[in-house]
């Protein structure tokens, strides 16, 4: 075996041995050479297609940032578009919709002296045991 020439060698095992199931990563301007069963999971046999290795795929997927253009892309999709003017607006005090009538806060006693407060429908209750 001359010296010049290069065996691809795995980049998992370190091996140079097993070429029928030694895969080489088709991506651009890679070397990368790995066996199909120190592929992570084990692959059952060499793929039909192309192959690209971890990084290579990691290269392919989108960044953050283009993820999150797509998911904005999508939702404008889904729904009306809203002029920019209404972001943000203030509504005037007189123009808002009324709020709904609270429950006046209520004091209960039971037998053994804790008084509870309960301050409406929704908001928590509060016990007050008797100092003793």
């Amino acid at each position: 075996r001359p010296a010049w020439r290069h065996e691809p060698v795995c980049c998992t095992c370190g091996r140079d041995d097993g070429d029928e199931s030694l895969l080489l990563c088709d991506g651009l301007k890679c070397s990368v050479a790995q066996h199909t069963f120190c592929c992570s999971p084990p692959l059952a046999s060499v793929p039909s297609g192309k192959w690209l290795c971890d990084a290579c795929q990691l290269k392919r997927m989108p960044s953050f940032r283009e993820q999150l253009a797509q998911a904005l892309e999508a939702s404008r999709a889904e729904e009306p578009e809203l002029a920019l003017e209404d972001y943000g607006r203030r509504v005037p005090l007189d123009q808002r919709p009324p709020k709904p009538p609270r429950d006046p806060p209520t004091w209960s006693q039971d037998a053994d002296g804790v008084r509870t407060l309960r301050l409406g429908q929704q908001a928590p209750r509060l016990d007050f045991f008797p100092a003793g």
